[in-house]
């Protein structure tokens, strides 16, 4: 009788585990489906809209207003890269001289476009969007000291950005696949 009753327990405990479990994969698969299509619609609305200004050159209409961080061509670079990269940290916007040591040498002016670092935060690569054919000497000087410190630096015109797969590829030193 004791045994009839330990198979009725783990035989219900089965079903609950089993309905959980459908119950777990039916939500996160929508949840991931409805993801996808989100980042489907914001690329192909980036790329209708064409390269923007640089968000630094923006102006505040009212006290209230809020501007974003990063240009149409910045976001497509960080998600593409938080795409292809999901072991890796993305940061936007590091000031040089926080990944030299360097303090004073480099202008705090000269911004980074993107810092791929690995979990532990040490920087992997730095990337840099080149918007005009005249870029700023203060980005190509910092850029040589970064280069000096053995730091992979990835310049990409703005134009003619690189696919994912040659995203990570680049970022991680190896031929693209």
């Amino acid at each position: 009788m004791q045994a009839i009753v330990i198979l009725m327990i783990v035989c219900l405990m089965g079903w609950l585990v089993y309905h959980a479990w459908s119950i777990y994969r039916t939500r996160f698969s929508s949840l991931r489906e409805s993801e996808t299509s989100r980042y489907a619609a914001f690329v192909a609305e980036a790329q209708a809209a064409g390269p923007s200004p640089v968000v630094a050159s923006a102006r505040i209409e009212s006290p209230g207003a809020r501007v974003a961080l990063l240009d149409a061509a910045e976001r497509i670079v960080y998600f593409n890269l938080k795409l292809t990269l999901p072991d890796h940290e993305i940061l936007a916007r590091v000031d040089p001289a926080a990944l030299t040591g360097m303090g004073s040498v480099i202008p705090p002016r000269a911004m980074l476009d993107f810092v791929v670092c690995r979990k532990d935060f040490t920087p992997a690569a730095v990337i840099m969007l080149l918007r005009s054919v005249d870029d700023d000497p203060l980005r190509e000087r910092a850029a040589q000291q970064l280069a000096q410190t053995g730091l992979r630096v990835l310049r990409w015109p703005v134009a003619a950005l690189p696919k994912r797969q040659e995203m990570r590829g680049a970022v991680l030193g190896m031929a693209a696949v």
